[in-house]
């Protein structure tokens, strides 16, 4: 009996203290005080340690006991804001709350290295970020102007490659992943980059991973990630106009000028680009135009692009937003290879055919945010590139349908999960190939970010997929990544990764069967496997503060290697020839053939700089970084599988390798890359510079010397490589408009980033931005 009452006294007891001491909610919005940008991530913590961090959507919500507390709100790049509150029983608190930026740290925010919205010094994995007003200030025409900005990423004749992971593969396939906004925009039939349709006159930044990325991103990223990420509009209906003009210069050397006396090759073309909310619906709308009288003769190019993106939320939950986004362009252009001669008045004169491409995007797009905050994303995006050639037959058309499930969610404030489920289907006609060709693929992928403590991040993934090309089917081994990055302090942080990729080969790299130059054959393998490799690194970024002026310096060494790289190997090759009469017979050939014969190691450092602010009254911001890459070939030379060999030689052939030594590396690699811009503004003037440097390539294919007259003489011109300069000066003639003058290669060189394809010569623009 004594039992039962003393039990029945602590039953009391409880429910007497509970009911004076009932859990309250504490929910609410975190953004940022300078523009009322939602902020994820923020940690909240109250005084006893519990605590939450704010989703997506920058909400928050946690539970404490009525009564008075301290609530403290942190996020790095923020000043840490707390808060003396007091709860009511039964009455739930609504505390809304703005974090201004903190001057000790640089704030730039991404998205590509975890598909959600983090700052950069938190990523596991080196990224740069170019800017909108880079991007506008240097007028680039098209996004391959805007990556060659970047420290070790190099774009030669439209193909990617970053710290020398890959070399040209005559223009098809890429072992970079060039996405827009989050999805692929490579074509399904080469398997290449279309620089000129991205709309990067709505672009509010462009992001880089570099190195292996094919976890989140699949196919393609075996080299890297290049994503656009485009704008959407604010609570301010904002319209900007950007038109330009401009000339190309004379060469240096007059003899290879092929115009006549009178007649200035030159340029124009202008963008536009409008966002505006109307009520719940977003809606940005943009476009493009260029006309290039080029300095290469039968090279002149016109095309135009218009596009738009919707966004519609519903206005009862809140919760679900859905839409469609359409790029459209027209392009007139000349497909050519080489020219004649290096030498003489022919380096201008190019032997192509011209070609007319309509190219068509749409991407449908549905985001969800169930009752706990998770968030769901399906997205899809059917390409069309359609190239007409001459004559009235269609020399290709291809299309490319892909789809994606993405759900992420935030597990106890610890683990944040990105899943999903991927699938594409591609079909293509050429007169590159025979036949109708199709590709499919379907993957599925997860990955884990877990804070075991507010300063350290740990990053784990895996991916699985399947593939096929026509009949030939692979399953790829599962691929993983891994990776952490420690806030050693409030300005430093430290990182290390490590991550597996592949890449299907594209059909124009097992199927095309065609020509160039006149006699040299392309010959198909459709018997060709996914390249593989893998990429490791560890970085440190600092944080620097010189008064008003904010930036990063990153510094990283890295490790990287390929196997079954696809290499076009030059070569006499039995083939079915057609001859003039109709009459059909095998013959042996010169040509081109792709096979998996390559197995590479590339390893190297590299540093960057990054940052803007105010240093005394002028406004400074700096973007640049030097890179040295030793590109390794392990199936020419053997000897660098051992470690200490290939580490011997990576100092050894820090300089130039002589010819007899040029076998042990890639073809077509710089092994130093240098990049680097400037900006000064003071008062309503700014003045800027861009430099570039590429060490010329250590080894160059045969083929070249054999089908391109002069090589050897341009060889010994650019041996020490190319050091280029571009400057610009811009005045605000008042608040909404602005002129500049810009000069590309000041020096005037004569340089080439592939040989036979030679880069412009001193060219002049005059531009005029206006902002409504």
């Amino acid at each position: 009996m004594k039992k039962q009452l003393l039990s029945l006294f602590f039953t009391s007891c409880f429910f007497i203290v509970n009911s004076f001491a009932q859990e309250v909610a504490i929910r609410g919005k975190v953004t940022d005080a300078s523009n009322d940008e939602t902020l994820p991530g923020v940690n909240v913590v109250l005084e006893d340690k519990k605590g939450t961090v704010t989703d997506l959507k920058g909400k928050y919500s946690l539970q404490a006991t009525e009564g008075k507390h301290t609530i403290t709100f942190s996020f790095i790049g923020y000043k840490t804001k707390t808060k003396e509150i007091t709860l009511e029983k039964g009455k739930d608190l609504v505390l809304d709350v703005q974090l201004k930026t903190d001057a000790k740290v640089l704030q730039i925010s991404t998205v590509t290295g975890s598909q959600y919205e983090k700052n950069l010094s938190q990523e596991t994995v080196t990224m740069d970020v170019i800017s909108s007003s880079l991007i506008k200030n240097t007028n680039a025409r098209e996004l391959s102007e805007v990556v060659y900005k970047t420290p070790g990423v190099q774009v030669t004749d439209g193909q990617v490659s970053i710290r020398g992971g890959s070399s040209f593969s005559y223009g098809v396939g890429s072992r970079v992943a060039v996405l827009l906004d989050n999805q692929s925009s490579t074509s399904g039939d080469l398997g290449d980059a279309k620089w000129k349709f991205i709309p990067i006159e709505n672009a509010e930044q462009v992001e880089v991973i570099k190195g292996a990325s094919s976890v989140l991103y699949g196919s393609s990223a075996l080299n890297g990630v290049i994503n656009v990420q485009t704008g959407w509009a604010k609570e301010t209906p904002q319209t900007e106009v950007n038109v330009f003009t401009g000339f190309y210069d004379k060469p240096q050397r007059r003899n290879i000028i092929w115009w006549e006396k009178g007649y200035t090759p030159m340029f124009m073309g202008g963008s536009f680009n409008h966002r505006q909310r109307f009520g719940n619906l977003d809606l940005v709308a943009g476009g493009n135009f260029n006309f290039n009288h080029n300095y290469l003769q039968n090279a002149d190019e016109a095309r135009g692009r218009v596009g738009f993106k919707t966004k519609y939320l519903d206005p009862k939950t809140k919760r679900t937003s859905f839409g469609v986004n359409v790029n459209f362009m027209k392009e007139n252009s000349t497909r050519f290879f080489l020219p004649i001669d290096l030498n003489d008045s022919t380096l201008y004169k190019l032997d192509g055919s011209n070609d007319k491409y309509t190219l068509t995007m749409v991407d449908p797009h549905f985001t969800h945010f169930d009752t706990k905050n998770n968030r769901h994303i399906v997205r899809g995006r059917w390409f069309n590139v359609f190239r007409k050639g001459e004559g009235e037959t269609p020399s290709a058309n291809s299309n490319l349908l892909s789809g994606e499930y993405q759900f992420q969610s935030n597990v106890k404030n610890k683990i944040f999960v990105t899943s999903g489920l991927m699938g594409s289907f591609g079909f293509n006609r050429s007169n590159l190939f025979p036949d109708l060709r199709t590709t499919w693929t379907a993957a599925v992928y997860s990955q884990l970010e877990y804070k075991p403590w507010q300063k350290l991040t740990l990053v784990g993934g895996a991916r699985y997929e399947i593939m096929a090309v026509d009949s030939l089917m692979e399953a790829a081994k599962p691929v993983f990544r891994t990776g952490l990055n420690w806030e050693v302090s409030s300005t430093t942080n430290l990182r290390a990764s490590w991550g597996q990729a592949y890449r299907l080969p594209s059909v124009g790299e097992r199927f095309i069967d065609a020509t160039f130059a006149g006699a040299i054959f392309i010959l198909p393998n459709p018997q060709l496997l996914a390249e593989k490799g893998w990429s490791a690194e560890l970085g440190i970024k600092q944080g620097l503060k010189i008064g008003n002026w904010m930036g990063f310096f990153d510094a990283t060494v890295f490790w990287m290697e390929y196997t079954n790289q696809i290499v076009y190997t030059f070569g006499s090759y039995q083939k079915y020839v057609v001859d003039s009469n109709g009459v059909g017979s095998t013959k042996n050939v010169l040509g081109l053939k792709p096979f998996n014969v390559s197995n590479s190691r590339v390893a190297g450092f590299e540093v960057s700089l990054i940052g803007k602010g105010k240093i005394g009254p002028v406004g400074v911001s700096v973007f640049g970084g030097y890179t040295y890459s030793y590109p390794g070939d392990l199936g020419k030379d053997p000897s660098q599988k051992n470690v200490g060999t290939y580490l011997e030689n990576m100092f050894k052939y820090y300089g130039k390798i002589d010819s007899a030594d040029a076998y042990r590396v890639m073809q077509l690699v710089n092994k130093h890359t240098f990049r680097f811009d400037l900006q000064l503004d003071y008062k309503i003037v700014s003045l800027g510079a861009s430099a570039y440097y590429n060490s010329f390539a250590d080894r160059i294919d045969g083929i070249y010397y054999i089908v391109l007259k002069g090589l050897d003489d341009f060889a010994k011109r650019r041996a020490n490589g190319d050091f280029v300069v571009d400057t610009r000066l811009a005045v605000r003639v008042n608040p909404k408009m602005q002129v500049s003058f810009i000069v590309k290669n000041v020096g005037n060189l004569e340089y080439a980033n592939r040989p036979g394809v030679v880069d412009p010569p001193r060219n002049y623009t005059l531009q005029l931005r206006y902002t409504f």
